[in-house]
């Protein structure tokens, strides 16, 4: 219907920040929204000659798990800088096992 009728449509299909949600609807961000995220139904807001309808299929409250899909980037950066860190870690460790045999290190030990 969006496409045959030149309407935008905005379908995040991943979690979105509810404050996000809101800053796209033309409503004042200090009223109380949370209708919004009792039930699934479709919501109309307009302003001016504009119209914006607006549906929330799920919902996570604040202290619930994070969606893993949310989080994933979030994951892959950790598992990338830990990786990392023991690349980083052996070849210092491989550096120093090749000076010692070389014995271009000494250790002195009071």
């Amino acid at each position: 219907i969006c496409a045959k009728n030149n309407f935008e449509l905005s379908d995040w299909g991943s979690w979105v920040d509810f404050s996000d949600f809101l800053s796209r609807l033309p409503v004042d961000r200090s009223d109380d929204h949370s209708e919004l995220l009792s039930d699934a139904k479709v919501h109309e807001f307009s302003s001016g000659d504009w119209r914006y309808y607006a549906i929330v299929t799920a919902v996570r409250r604040a202290g619930d798990l994070s969606p893993a899909e949310r989080e994933r980037d979030v994951i892959v950066r950790i598992l990338y800088n830990q990786r990392q860190s023991e690349i980083i870690r052996r070849y210092e460790d491989s550096i120093y096992r090749a000076a010692v045999a070389a014995k271009r290190v000494v250790i002195n030990v009071d």
